[in-house]
C-alpha cells in the first residue's frame, strides 16, 4: 500500500468562515463529495454554527456522510454526477444564492450552469488535494519488488496505490 495523495486544509479559512457565519443568506448548500462535507462541517462546528438551509448532494456516500454530521439531504439525484444534480434542480434559479464548498481544483460545470440559470454561486475552498510524502516511494517499489498489478483505489480521506 502506498498512498499517493492526501487532503490538506485550504490556504485560507477566512472565505469559508465568512460564508458559514452568513449561512442563512443562502438558498442552498451544495456538496459533491464526502471530503467537502467533512471539512465544511468540521469548520461549522468549530464556529458553533448550525446550517438550517436546504442541502443538495451528489451521491449516496455524500448523503450518508451528511447524515453522520446530523443533516439530511433535501436534494439527491438518482444519477450521481454533476449533470444529474443539474437535472434535479429547477431550470430557473433566479434569486437563489448557493454556497458550494469544494476542493481547490474541481470541474466548473456546476457553478457555471447554475449561474447561467440565474443563481448566484459562492465557491469556497474547504480542502486541497496534495501529493503524499509516501508517493515518492512508489518508483522505488516498482524497481525493487516484483509487481504483477497496480491498482488505484480511493477511500474516504486518501487514495492508495
Amino acid at each position: 500500500e502506498c498512498p499517493t495523495i492526501e487532503f490538506a486544509a485550504p490556504k485560507d479559512w477566512q472565505p469559508v468562515d465568512d460564508a458559514i457565519r452568513k449561512i442563512q443568506e443562502y438558498s442552498w448548500l451544495l456538496f459533491t463529495g464526502v471530503n467537502a462535507v467533512d471539512h465544511f462541517f468540521s469548520r461549522a462546528d468549530a464556529l458553533g454554527v448550525r446550517c438550517n438551509i436546504p442541502i443538495a448532494v451528489v451521491g449516496a456516500a455524500t448523503a450518508a456522510r451528511l447524515e453522520h454530521w446530523g443533516y439530511r439531504a433535501s436534494l439527491s439525484p438518482a444519477q450521481f454526477s454533476a449533470e444529474g444534480l443539474l437535472a434535479a434542480f429547477t431550470p430557473d434559479l433566479t434569486g437563489n444564492r448557493i454556497l458550494f464548498p469544494r476542493a481547490e481544483t474541481a470541474r466548473e460545470i456546476l457553478p457555471e450552469t447554475l449561474e447561467r440559470r440565474g443563481a448566484k454561486v459562492d465557491l469556497v475552498v474547504v480542502y486541497r488535494t496534495v501529493r503524499s510524502d509516501s508517493a515518492a516511494q512508489f518508483p522505488l517499489i516498482l524497481r525493487n519488488q516484483h509487481i504483477d498489478f497496480v491498482v488505484f483505489t480511493s477511500e474516504i480521506g486518501r487514495a492508495h496505490v
